[in-house]
């Protein structure tokens, strides 16, 4: 870095902050010195040292401790962590095999792929993330990125760049493994067998780690994060395999300084500047959890404490006030409430609950969770997703966040929670113990009162036909790109995704990786490799490096509007107004329920530009060109994606890499080839084009219609959608509708009889120059249905109105029957009593 970048740095540093910096660069000198002066100094301290007496509630043991009697002391902490109640675990070691009784008895099969695992990790098979199985050899090399064959030596972790693939790989493939998230498997295939060779590997693994990553040396040090997540799997290790005979006392009071170091580096290097954010919280969560289970450990107090403020202070700064994380990744959202929910249940465990702000905070991440969740069961990959889990329990799916839900139904007891899961999972159980089935099957049966819902603070809007696994369903972005420099966004403003009838037709593409492949890296969060229009091959934000944007958008979700048959929702945003001739892109995007979407999208300015817009299907799905639109087609089921785009030019993109386009991720280190349907226009400012996505079997006619605002016509073999948005002008137009509203549609029959009317965010309905509709107030949402000789209506809020109908017998107002005067077919409502 330039000592001019390094100045335009620290003027934007507060005083907190430079102190802050400065203390911990001088720190690192002096760590350096003093490994150079002794390397030695760190590892030849005793484990006992790192204990404090005064907090070992076993007068034996503390008096051992009190004058350094090591070999007494290592003969009675196996006893004494066994026999210890407080401070509570998730569950007490003394039902620790109830809890393996019941796994096994829920989940046989899981029994079975446990123990393979486990016999893969002891001849040292591994797989990380999306990448092929590898094998290590006889001895793991801890520092080596698998994948790319990169290892890197033992400096001083201040000396090395954990982005840099030159020195150290994809500092990612050599983390997961030191996180050591396989010794949870290694633990449950010895308590599910009780062999020892499992936890005599487990154990034998630890202390190689430790001898080649030698405190504050190398990769594995250069990550505060990291250090929290393997201390993390050393907790779980010492609970899982007490009684065995592995777990010596020594081997406890080792892995205990072990975890001291941790903590003790961990409130040294705190990401409180250089990530804010899921990094400060697994800091602070892994600091609570070591401090709050080994109080004998001198300083656990302090991490406690801290680690509890971190928590409570960043679950305000980080969970905006409709439950989204604020980094704009769904996955990140899932990270983040792991590190909440467990440290939240272990503090119920212990007296020392969250203040009821931190809960409900966390029940509305878990909203966001469920509203977020496709019919499928998965959760789309918007912004980063690095492939990582805080809970190691059954099979991995980087898309799949179900296991999460699961125990947010039994720990809330919400049945809304269960409704995307097939049955309890796993984790529930290890984190919650066997009451976990109970409170789990209390929660009961139930859907979620809406199936759409808006998220203001994050800008995503959900619109659902139902709550089945066949159900239509989209998400809308008009979020932000994400807080400070957007490092986990995606320029992706605008895009959507799209399901229906059981299958993911338009999807994010994901991730991919982060520092294995600038070029790879950039295309995955471009705006090309989203469901949105870029102008002159710009993307809405720049690149500045692997985690790092400027010129980030203002992106705002203007309106979204939600009434019986009918989501509704604009977004505009700022991205190509850097551009010497400036561009805007707003779109609307429309739901009519439970059948098609209508997208509009207007770019308004000045100049000529190329517009080019991206749809990205799902692998699997076989897509071909059609006049006016494309046909996708996934075995017997069809999505067909019409168009009205004068002077369009569009082709299909699978697996290309020069330049890159068509590719798809499940995980991370994971790529596949898909189908985009590109469309390129070059054109003089301004320009409106539209979009119809019918999940339905026939082949609709889109056309537009003379209207103030955007208008449709969308007709089928049996009936004809007449659709207006935003259209203001009212009276005799003699045209086929207008409207005072934000949306109206009307649906007539071929034999030109009226079938539906729904209007959202106004007053008055006109057709063929006469008045279908008038309301002496305006409606939040109005909704008309017409069958046979019965009219329904929904109206929010019900106020007097008049409209146009013929003859019917019942009429029924939001559920409950209606007596209604009728003179010359206008039917009129006076309004409740």
């Amino acid at each position: 870095m330039t000592i001019l970048k390094k100045l335009q740095r620290l003027s934007k540093m507060d005083l907190p902050e430079i102190h802050f910096r400065t203390s911990q660069a001088l720190r690192s000198k002096k760590e350096q010195l003093q490994l150079a002066w002794d390397a030695q100094s760190f590892e030849n301290t005793p484990w006992w040292q790192a204990w404090n007496p005064d907090n070992v509630a076993d007068r034996q043991l503390q008096a051992a401790l009190k004058t350094g009697d090591e070999v007494t002391a290592s003969s009675l902490l196996p006893r004494y962590f066994e026999g210890r109640t407080t401070p509570a675990f998730f569950w007490n070691v003394c039902e620790r095999d109830e809890v393996v009784r019941s796994l096994q008895d829920l989940f046989p099969s899981s029994g079975v792929e446990i123990r393979q695992s486990a016999e893969a990790a002891i001849s040292h098979q591994f797989k990380v993330f999306g990448y092929p199985e590898f094998s290590c050899g006889p001895r793991i090399s801890w520092r080596r990125d698998p994948v790319h064959g990169v290892e890197s030596g033992l400096k001083h972790y201040a000396f090395l760049s954990p982005l840099d693939m030159q020195e150290v790989g994809d500092s990612k493939n050599v983390w997961e493994l030191s996180r050591h998230q396989h010794f949870f498997t290694l633990c449950q295939a010895y308590l599910m067998t009780h062999e020892e060779r499992y936890a005599e590997e487990c154990l034998s693994e630890w202390e190689d780690w430790m001898s080649e990553n030698p405190y504050l040396r190398g990769i594995n040090w250069a990550s505060s994060l990291e250090v929290a997540f393997r201390s993390w799997s050393w907790v779980w290790m010492i609970y899982f395999l007490l009684g065995s005979r592995a777990l010596t006392g020594e081997g406890i009071g080792r892995i205990g300084q072990g975890l001291s170091r941790n903590a003790t580096f961990i409130m040294k290097n705190l990401s409180k500047y250089f990530a804010p954010n899921t990094h400060l919280l697994g800091e602070g969560f892994a600091l609570f959890v070591v401090g709050l289970l080994f109080p004998e450990l001198e300083g656990a107090e302090d991490w406690r404490k801290h680690g509890r403020e971190i928590l409570e202070v960043e679950i305000e700064k980080q969970v905006r006030d409709d439950g989204s994380h604020f980094e704009q990744s769904i996955f990140y959202h899932r990270y983040a409430i792991e590190f909440l929910l467990c440290a939240a249940i272990l503090a119920d465990r212990n007296g020392c609950s969250f203040p009821e702000s931190y809960r409900n905070r966390l029940e509305k991440m878990m909203e966001f969770l469920l509203h977020t969740v496709k019919p499928s069961g998965s959760h789309p990959s918007i912004g980063d997703s690095d492939g990582g889990r805080l809970l190691p329990f059954g099979h991995f799916d980087a898309e799949d966040h179900r296991p999460i839900l699961s125990t947010g139904a039994a720990y809330f007891e919400r049945s809304d929670f269960r409704k995307p899961l097939g049955a309890i999972h796993e984790q529930t159980i290890w984190l919650l113990g066997t009451e976990a089935i109970a409170r789990f099957d209390s929660a009961g049966h139930g859907s979620p009162e809406r199936t759409s819902r808006t998220f203001p603070d994050a800008g995503l809007v959900t619109m659902r036909s139902d709550w089945s696994d066949k159900a239509k369903y989209m998400i809308f972005d008009a979020g932000s790109q994400g807080i400070m420099h957007a490092g986990h966004g995606h320029a992706d403003g605008l895009s959507f995704i799209c399901s229906a009838n059981g299958f993911d037709w338009l999807v994010d593409p994901g991730t991919y990786v982060y520092s294995a492949s600038r070029p790879w890296r950039d295309y995955f969060r471009s705006t090309a490799a989203h469901n949105t229009i870029a102008i002159d091959s710009f993307d809405q934000a720049t690149p500045t490096d692997w985690f790092k944007w400027r010129d980030l958008p203002r992106i705002c979700l203007q309106e979204s509007l939600s009434h019986g048959r009918l989501d509704y929702a604009v977004g505009v945003h700022s991205g190509y107004e850097r551009l010497p001739q400036p561009v805007s892109h707003r779109r609307c995007v429309l739901f009519v329920k439970p059948e098609y979407w209508l997208v509009s999208d207007e770019l308004t300015g000045s100049g000529e530009h190329q517009a080019s817009i991206f749809f990205h299907f799902a692998p699997g799905v076989s897509v071909q060109l059609m006049d006016h639109g494309c046909l996708a087609t996934n075995g017997t089921e069809r999505f067909l994606l019409l168009f009205v785009a004068p002077g369009a030019r569009f082709r299909l993109a699978t697996g290309e890499e020069s330049p890159i386009q068509g590719w798809y991720s499940t995980d991370y280190g994971h790529r596949q080839p898909a189908t985009v349907l590109l469309g390129e226009f070059q054109s003089t400012m301004p320009q409106q084009f539209h979009w119809l996505l019918w999940p339905l079997k026939g082949e609709p006619k889109l056309q537009e219609l003379q209207s103030d605002g955007p208008g449709f016509s969308v007709s089928t073999e049996s009936s004809t959608d007449y659709i207006v948005l935003e259209n203001r002008v009212l009276g005799d137009s003699g045209g086929e509708i207008s409207s005072a509203a934000t949306v109206a549609l009307l649906r007539r029959h071929k034999r030109g009889q009226i079938e539906r009317l729904d209007l959202l965010g106004g007053s008055s309905v006109w057709s063929q120059g006469k008045p279908l509709l008038e309301a002496d107030y305006p409606f939040e949402g109005f909704s008309a249905h017409w069958h046979a000789d019965t009219l329904r209506i929904e109206a929010h809020p019900l106020s007097p109105f008049r409209l146009r109908s013929p003859s019917v017998s019942e009429v029924r107002i939001n559920g409950k029957l209606s007596k209604l005067t009728v003179h010359d077919e206008i039917l009129t409502f006076p309004g409740e009593d």
